[in-house]
């Protein structure tokens, strides 16, 4: 018996949330500490660039569902 369908979604979600999340830090952390620049709402900022992550992550296993991975090709030649 396989996995549950829930598992094998977040098991594909979540590697690339991850990534994203720690390329959303990476910057914020550059401006802050690098630059010196204050944000205003930092909390408010990091966690829209943390939710606009997993959205857009989200999306994108949807349309690896849907339609196949990057470079597949359905033409045989």
């Amino acid at each position: 018996m396989g996995a549950p369908s829930w598992r094998v979604a977040l098991s594909g979600w979540l590697p690339v949330f991850g990534i994203g999340v720690l390329q959303t830090a990476a910057p914020m952390a550059v401006l802050h500490f690098a630059l010196g620049l204050q944000m205003a709402r930092a909390a408010g900022t990091i966690g829209f660039l943390v939710l606009v992550t997993g959205c857009f992550s989200a999306l994108v296993q949807w349309l690896n569902a849907k339609f196949g991975s990057a470079g597949f090709s359905s033409w045989r030649c």
